[in-house]
């Protein structure tokens, strides 16, 4: 993943990462995305389409 100057991100790889704080077990939980805001290297939107829920299981 690359992302020279004003020409956006490129290439195949991770965008981003997110890191959760476990407080509790618990034996399925949902992670949902409800809005993204991706732009394009001249600052146009950039359609794209959201998936559904990410269940996972959490462990402290």
């Amino acid at each position: 993943m690359a992302r020279p100057g004003a020409d956006g991100a490129q290439g195949q790889g991770r965008l981003f990462n997110v890191t959760f704080r476990v407080k509790a077990p618990a034996p399925q939980s949902q992670i949902v995305v409800t809005s993204m805001s991706p732009l394009g290297p001249d600052g146009s939107p950039v359609p794209f389409s959201l998936s559904g829920p990410l269940s996972i299981a959490l462990q402290p």
